[in-house]
């Protein structure tokens, strides 16, 4: 569905041009550069492995859970139905948080405390520039039900 689709004019808002999933791979490159800067150290721990490999998980179950609720997972578009099974039973942006799981693993690849200086930023961001516009837009679209949603489930974890 691109950008000026009209089935977009009616959703609430307009797609971003720079997506979370963008974001994300800023704020991993960098992350792993001044963790790298600060050390000079690149290691892959098995740790930081394991984080990551749950992190891929968590976005795989919720694209999976998205795919069979026949729903987009583009933040912009309209939603078919609100998700409240799978992952989201747990979260209301697992997704999101998979992706700051996922810096933390990075984290630890470097062994730095610079990639810190990273992660809070990245999740304020993520926080103020898309959930908060997101959960506007599905209180619009879904009501009642969304509000029902959002006083069971936390919005991290």
């Amino acid at each position: 569905m691109s950008r000026n689709d009209p089935k977009n004019q009616n959703s609430g808002y307009k797609v971003p041009r720079l997506l979370p999933l963008h974001l994300f791979v800023l704020a991993a490159g960098l992350s792993l550069w001044l963790g790298h800067m600060e050390t000079g150290a690149f290691t892959l721990t098995t740790g930081g492995l394991a984080v990551l490999a749950a992190a891929a998980g968590i976005t795989a179950w919720s694209a999976v859970t998205f795919a069979r609720a026949k729903t987009t997972i583009m933040p912009g578009a309209k939603p078919a139905a609100l998700i409240t099974n799978g992952p989201f039973r747990y979260s209301r942006n697992p997704i999101y948080g998979a992706m700051v799981l996922a810096l933390a693993g990075l984290w630890s690849f470097t062994g730095g405390f610079s990639p810190f200086m990273v992660l809070l930023p990245f999740i304020a961001f993520i926080q103020n520039r898309f959930i908060a516009m997101e959960e506007r837009h599905m209180l619009a679209v879904f009501g009642e039900e969304y509000l029902v949603y959002c006083m069971r489930t936390r919005r991290w974890l």
